[in-house]
């Protein structure tokens, strides 16, 4: 003899009726997690973001414009022909990305108060606003005992964790352009740090070129007054010739490594919290929440 089995369909009229019987309790659950939001929303400060477009600037002194021997013996010498190259390209993209270059602006800068302690901006008179509990605007001071591992003025380090993530870079695969995005909270921060960035990392590259072809000049020189053999003065001086060519380019041209095709400029519209979408979600979460309280009650007592 089959004994009877519970029952455990799904009576969707029982759902339905239950909802019905209960919608005061959602609606009232629902409507505290939607004031709620709102004012959650309302509390996030804006932030608005910035972005530079950059081309890489091809120079003609590259190892594919010469022949297999001279770059070999450059090579041999120690001798860099890669300005304007991709590979120097990717390599001072993830430099501008590096702790190391986040250090050299930092030290050249007052960024520290501006990545760690800001609590709003003021469109009104376009100042930024400090949070009183971390940093004192009018003594330019750190407050003691504010939360960071130095217990005064944070790190570097803290600030570069919080830096990497407002700082984005990205590079298009069939253009080979370079986009540069900062988010802050104000506008002008923004677009003020792109254009250090993009300065610094032209000068940097400006630098080291230039100081690597004045040794390889000196080289050279060096080598071309010792040797005799007409040939090898020849290949000599071609790469001498390049050297020259890459000093010239690095003291007269100020787009040296990236040339700015789309400049940065300071948003008008803020980039995020997108408080409509916040008010949504935590609203149907809130439904969702309720819907599920009234079934797991109602089961429960029912059983």
């Amino acid at each position: 003899m089959i004994k009877n089995q519970p029952d455990i369909g799904i009576n969707f009229k029982e759902i339905i009726d239950l909802f019905l019987d209960k919608k005061i309790f959602i609606f009232a659950v629902t409507s505290l997690v939607a004031i709620g939001s709102i004012l959650y929303s309302l509390s996030l400060t804006n932030i608005y973001t910035s972005s530079v477009t950059l081309a890489p600037v091809k120079n003609s002194q590259t190892t594919s414009n010469m022949s297999p021997q001279l770059g070999g013996l450059a090579s041999l010498a120690g001798i860099n022909l890669q300005a304007g190259s991709s590979t120097q390209t990717a390599e001072h993209i993830r430099k501008l990305q590096s702790f190391s270059f986040f250090e050299d602006i930092v030290s050249s800068s007052e960024m520290l108060p501006y990545i760690l302690a800001v609590d709003s901006w003021n469109s009104n008179s376009n100042e930024v606003v400090f949070d009183n509990n971390i940093y004192n605007d009018i003594e330019k001071e750190w407050v003691t005992n504010n939360n960071y591992s130095s217990g005064s003025k944070p790190s570097n380090q803290e600030a570069f964790i919080k830096f990497s993530k407002i700082l984005k870079v990205t590079r298009e695969l069939e253009t080979g352009f370079i986009n540069i995005s900062i988010s802050h909270e104000s506008p002008y921060i923004s677009r003020d740090w792109l254009v250090m960035i993009v300065d610094k990392i032209n000068y940097m590259a400006r630098k080291e070129d230039k100081e690597d072809s004045e040794n390889a000049i000196k080289f050279l020189n060096n080598q071309i007054s010792q040797t005799q053999l007409s040939e090898i003065r020849e290949v000599l001086s071609s790469l001498l010739e390049n050297q020259i060519k890459t000093v010239m380019l690095a003291e007269g041209s100020k787009d040296y490594l990236f040339k700015v095709i789309d400049p940065p400029y300071a948003s008008e519209f803020k980039s995020s919290p997108n408080r409509s979408l916040i008010c949504i979600f935590a609203t149907f979460f809130g439904l969702l929440i309720s819907l599920i309280y009234v079934l797991i009650i109602h089961f429960y007592n029912k059983n």
